[in-house]
């Protein structure tokens, strides 16, 4: 994996990104990196840290990040035909996709996720200032996925129904293996550049494969099988909870803007991860409080205000439930 160190990165000087089958038209700002900012002051520091890139074989490309955020950040590029994988190690990513948003965050709170893009698209990603991104990006072309399915060889049902809708997007709870995959390309052994190479390349298929494996594996929490539909559905709850989760939202108006209705939604939802979408949203708010807790060093009350709660003691209650330890010892 070829990184670049981007330290003290000031926002003034443009370059031209390497261009790559995936994405194209990009304005970078910085010395040394791949950074995209449209919206930092000139001569303030963006972020620093590392960012790596590998092509491999056939179509497959592996981005790797591993920076701190120093300002505000949005970048909007041109993304080509293809399947993306995200593991999201460290941080919070918003990504928007045309008319289709989703956060990538890490495990703490989310899942893994794939996205399809079956024709050009503009992806915009935005982060927040004061936080450490670390992530795994696997990118693989049409031709490599036709490569892989010849006409001979059919691929998976649903998998072949997720391929062919565009914007079509997965999330899932990555496995400790996979996670340990992802560190495993952020951080190779010295070696040849054609065995780090090859080291990269095994450990991103690995990641792609179990990407993959959610199409044939996916059951709803009962042991029945999530249709394609189904799955995409629960996806786009999980997205409008991470997106909304801070504001009152009833069954009623996640239903209407999801153009659902309760009942379907709360089917639905529960069928993939067992779950009623009131505990999503409860969870989903707990979680942001607990990262509030251990970055911003926020008080009980205070946390506890911002996960909804009136009453510390009930907020304490429930923090523990869900995590395994007190709000006071996530300090630490």
């Amino acid at each position: 994996m070829s990184f670049i160190s981007c330290g003290n990165v000031p926002a003034t000087t443009k370059q031209a990104m390497q261009k790559t089958p995936i994405a194209q038209d990009v304005t970078l700002r910085g010395t040394g990196s791949w950074l995209v900012d449209t919206t930092v002051a000139n001569d303030r520091l963006v972020l620093r840290g590392r960012l790596g890139f590998l092509k491999g074989h056939a179509g497959l490309m592996v981005h790797a990040t591993d920076t701190e955020q120093v300002d505000d950040l949005e970048m909007e590029f041109s993304a080509r035909p293809g399947l993306t994988v995200s593991i999201m190690l460290e941080g919070r990513i918003g990504v928007r996709i045309g008319d289709r948003e989703f956060t990538l965050t890490d495990s703490h709170t989310s899942q893994a996720r794939a996205w399809m893009l079956t024709k050009p698209a503009r992806l915009t990603r935005r982060s927040q200032k004061g936080q450490r991104i670390r992530k795994v990006h696997i990118i693989v072309t049409r031709d490599w996925l036709e490569a892989l399915f010849p006409e001979n060889d059919a691929r998976p049902g649903a998998f072949e129904e997720f391929t062919r809708q565009n914007k079509a997007t997965i999330s899932w709870q990555p496995s400790k293996r996979i996670l340990g995959l992802a560190e495993q390309i952020m951080n190779p052994p010295r070696q040849s550049e054609a065995l780090e190479k090859l080291y990269v390349e095994s450990r991103a298929i690995e990641i792609v494969s179990d990407a993959f494996s959610q199409f044939s594996d996916r059951t709803t929490a009962d042991g029945g099988v999530l249709s394609t539909k189904q799955q995409e559905r629960a996806s786009r709850i999980t997205d409008y909870i991470d997106h909304h989760f801070h504001d009152e939202i009833p069954l009623t108006k996640i239903a209407r803007d999801l153009a659902m209705s309760v009942a379907s939604l709360q089917r639905v939802y529960k069928a993939a991860y067992g779950k009623t979408v009131n505990e999503a949203v409860r969870d989903r708010r707990l979680a942001a409080a607990r990262e509030a807790i251990q970055k911003n060093g926020l008080t009980v009350g205070q946390a506890a205000y911002l996960a909804g709660y009136a009453d510390p003691a009930n907020f304490s209650k429930a923090f523990k439930r869900r995590f395994g330890i007190s709000p006071s010892a996530a300090k630490i």
